[in-house]
């Protein structure tokens, strides 16, 4: 959670954030009202987006780039189009600023986001890995 709002990941996180910092109002899409059913294999199947921004009732959600090819994501965010129109958008790390590993950490730290127990462990994992993997390409030069 940040600042009582749900989120799956850091990426949403990272679109919370914006959110709430230029004040954009919105909403959750974890409700029935924004309920979007599709069929995968033969069986009825249901999505929710993230977010519905009230000003212009857009319905965004957000995707790594890397799954934007997805067979059942394809499937879903067709069924969205299908239902929304042009007001589905969907949004990856190309289209905002993801959160750095530090602010996060930071955010983390000083309690303005909270996991769940099973999140919490997989984002210190996250967070040792990149801190690794930030320090060797931030090590300055040394020259003798």
């Amino acid at each position: 959670y940040y600042k009582n709002h749900y989120f799956r990941s850091i990426l949403e996180l990272s679109y919370l954030k914006y959110l709430l910092d230029n004040n954009i109002q919105f909403e959750s899409c974890e409700n029935k009202k924004y309920r979007i059913e599709y069929q995968l294999d033969n069986r009825k199947q249901t999505y929710f987006p993230d977010f519905c921004l009230l000003d212009t009732e857009e319905i965004i959600e957000i995707k790594p780039q890397n799954l934007l090819n997805n067979r059942i994501n394809k499937i879903k965010f067709e069924a969205a189009k299908n239902k929304y129109g042009n007001k589905f958008k969907v949004l990856t790390e190309n289209d905002f600023n993801k959160l750095e590993v530090q602010e996060t950490y930071r955010l983390y730290i000083n309690k303005e986001i909270i996991f769940d127990k099973n999140y919490e462990q997989k984002f210190l994992e996250y967070y040792q890995r990149e801190s690794k993997r930030w320090m060797k390409i931030k090590k300055p030069n040394i020259v003798l």
